[in-house]
C-alpha cells in the first residue's frame, strides 16, 4: 500500500516532518540516536517512503512533499471510505456509540470555535423485542446524548424507524419516541425525526414525509419537530410536495445530493436534485437555516481541506439566501 505506514516507517516519518528540510547526512545520525538505525536501514526506509510519494531526497536535501496532516487526513479519509462506504456521520455515530466524548473533548471543540449545529442520534435497539431491550436501547441512546448536552439547545436527529407491516414497528416506534423527548427536551435539545430514504429492498414500506409530519403533529410538541434529508426525500418523493408536508415543523435540513435512484450523499450540485428550487421551498415554508452538509469525500474533487468545505458551505448559502 503506497499511502501506509507500519509502526517503525511512521516513527521514521515523524522524524522527517518534525525536521524537514534535512540533508541526508543529519537524519543519519538523527536515526541512529533516535531508532538505533545504522545508515544502510535509514536509507533504506527513505527511499522506500520517496518511492511512494511520501517524501523526496534531492541533493542530499530530504524535504517532505506530503504533509503530516495532509497525509493523516488521507489515511481518515480512506478508513471511513473503506469502513462506513465514505459517510462521515455514520462513522461519528458508531464512535460516539462505543464512546462518548470526554469532557476535554467538548471543551476543545467549545475552544476551537466550531458551532455544534445538530447531533444525529442513532437509536440501536430493537423494535420487536420486549420491553427491556426497547428501554435498553433508549437507554444507551439517551446516554451518548447526555454526555451532549453542553450543545444545547440544538436539534438531536433520530430517524423514522417505522418501516415494517407489522404494526407492532409502529407501536414501538411511538414508544420509542415518546421516551426519548422527555429526555432530551429535559436536557434543552429539540427532537427532530428524519424524513426516510426510499429502501425497498431493505425495508417493506416507504413512509413518505406526510406521513412522518402527521406523527410529529400527533404529539404536539414545540420542541418535536421535522429534518428534512434532500438526498433520502428527491428519490421517492417530489421536494416541493415534501416542503409543503412539513410547512411549520422543519428545524433542521441535510444537503447533499444524488443521481436520483439512491441516497449517493454526493456534494451539493453534483447530481440531479434542483437545490435552487428546493431551497426557494424551503425559504416559502419558513425555513431560513442552518444547512448540515451531509456528503461523502469520496465524491470531493479533492481533500477534503477547511477551504474546499468553504466554498461548498459558501455556494448551499448561496442557494438558501439567495446571496
Amino acid at each position: 500500500d503506497d499511502k501506509k505506514l507500519g509502526a517503525v516507517e511512521a516513527r521514521f516519518a515523524d522524524l522527517i516532518w518534525q525536521n524537514a528540510p534535512i540533508r541526508s547526512g543529519e537524519l543519519v545520525k538523527l536515526c541512529e540516536t533516535e531508532l538505533q538505525w545504522k545508515k544502510p536501514t535509514t536509507y533504506t526506509v527513505l527511499r522506500r517512503l520517496c518511492q511512494r510519494g511520501i517524501f523526496s531526497n534531492d541533493d542530499g536535501v530530504v524535504t517532505a512533499r506530503i504533509s503530516r496532516e495532509e497525509f493523516y487526513a488521507m489515511q481518515s479519509e480512506r478508513f471511513v471510505e473503506e469502513t462506513f462506504s465514505g459517510s462521515l456521520p455514520s462513522f461519528l455515530a458508531a464512535f460516539t456509540r462505543r464512546r462518548s466524548l470526554s469532557a476535554a473533548e467538548i471543551e476543545e471543540i467549545r475552544k476551537s470555535g466550531i458551532k455544534v449545529w445538530s447531533i444525529h442520534g442513532i437509536y440501536g435497539g430493537p423494535l420487536t423485542g420486549s420491553e427491556a431491550e426497547l428501554q435498553q436501547g433508549v437507554d444507551a441512546a439517551c446516554a451518548r446524548v447526555e454526555t451532549l448536552a453542553e450543545f444545547a439547545p440544538c436539534p438531536v436527529v433520530e430517524h423514522y424507524l417505522d418501516r415494517f407491516n407489522d404494526p407492532v414497528y409502529g407501536k414501538n416506534f411511538r414508544r420509542m419516541v415518546e421516551k426519548l423527548y422527555e429526555f432530551y427536551s429535559k436536557l434543552g435539545f429539540t427532537l427532530c425525526i428524519e424524513t426516510a430514504p426510499y429502501k425497498p429492498k431493505q425495508n417493506e414500506r416507504y413512509p413518505d414525509s406526510a406521513e412522518i409530519a402527521a406523527f410529529v403533529r400527533s404529539f404536539q410538541k414545540d420542541d418535536l419537530r421535522m429534518t428534512i434529508d434532500i438526498n433520502h426525500s428527491n428519490i421517492h418523493e417530489d421536494l416541493t410536495a415534501v416542503c409543503d408536508n412539513c410547512n411549520g415543523l422543519i428545524h433542521n435540513i441535510h444537503v447533499s445530493d444524488n443521481m436520483g435512484e439512491w441516497e449517493d450523499h454526493m456534494p451539493p450540485g453534483t447530481g440531479v436534485i434542483d437545490l435552487k428550487r428546493t431551497f426557494a421551498d424551503l425559504r416559502r415554508n419558513g425555513y431560513t437555516g442552518p444547512c448540515n452538509l451531509e456528503f461523502r469525500f469520496s465524491d470531493f474533487p479533492a481533500l477534503p481541506t477547511v477551504e474546499n468545505l468553504r466554498k461548498v458551505r459558501e455556494y448551499v448559502e448561496q442557494l438558501l439566501w439567495e446571496r
